[in-house]
């Protein structure tokens, strides 16, 4: 049985967004650097640890050590622009770093626990998955693939996608739980019960909003790529492009995710 009959629509989710993001536009994508260049600097970090001479005990605990500054620091960002968002969407045009920064300081112990253990249930399953897959294509590679033997690869293949396609799916559903908990004092079972709960109503709207979020950067970035290869071909120009859309268009993904928690949460 439905519980209510209001209409979520998309294009009012991403109108809402795009209003919020513009509001605080310049302190959030100055804020938003910050995880592109960690993000960037993590990557390097990555491709030096594969080529270099490092033990792999040692390549893995320094990528490791690394992957957890990156969440926990990319969390703290994410929490002020989403502070930023918030006040404007409320209203409060005049919101200080102060405040922002107060509001993820306060938010952040319980945005971690619900998203590093979302993390670690995805880490879990893709593991899983690359491990069967691993073991099905070691095991075809020394004995020839035929006969029995391809069946055992199309096996260890199928549960391999099967796996991934099962966590985009929860993905999906579980999505909203780090706001929860944040917002609403939830603990993280009881988070992630209620995201499921509440996307489940309406999975079509909150879909389309994060599609048409997604297109409007596949568009805006291929028109700004084609208009700078226009006038230059330089490399380090081109390069900057994917960092750039990401520092400004990163916070409008958070505001939109922000809306969508509001207007999921009323419906």
């Amino acid at each position: 049985m439905q519980e209510r009959g209001v209409v979520v629509n998309p294009f009012d989710i991403l109108r809402a967004s795009i209003r919020a993001w513009a509001g605080c536009l310049f302190p959030a994508a100055a804020i938003s650097c910050v995880s592109v260049f960690l993000a960037r600097l993590l990557r390097v970090n990555i491709m030096h640890g594969l080529q270099g001479g490092s033990s792999t005990l040692i390549a893995a605990g320094t990528f490791f050590f690394q992957l957890m500054v990156f969440v926990v620091v990319n969390a703290f960002v994410s929490l002020l622009i989403l502070s930023f968002v918030r006040m404007n969407l409320e209203g409060k045009k005049d919101a200080t770093f102060q405040e922002a920064w107060r509001a993820a300081a306060h938010a952040l112990l319980p945005y971690l626990r619900v998203l590093l253990g979302l993390l670690l249930c995805a880490a879990t399953i893709l593991g899983a998955g690359a491990t069967v897959l691993a073991l099905g294509q070691s095991y075809c590679a020394s004995c020839g693939v035929s006969g029995p033997k391809m069946a055992v690869l199309l096996t260890t293949s199928t549960i391999f996608v099967t796996l991934v396609i099962a966590l985009v799916w929860y993905g999906f559903f579980l999505s909203l739980a780090p706001l929860i908990a944040v917002f609403e004092g939830c603990g993280p079972v009881t988070a992630i019960k209620e995201s499921r709960r509440r996307v489940k109503r309406h999975p079509g709207a909150y879909l389309a909003s994060l599609v048409l979020f997604l297109a409007f950067y596949v568009f805006i970035g291929v028109g700004i790529y084609v208009t700078v290869t226009r006038f230059t071909s330089e490399r380090l120009i081109l390069n900057l492009i994917d960092p750039s859309l990401a520092a400004f268009l990163g916070p409008l993904w958070l505001s939109i995710w922000y809306t969508s928690y509001k207007r999921l949460s009323v419906a």
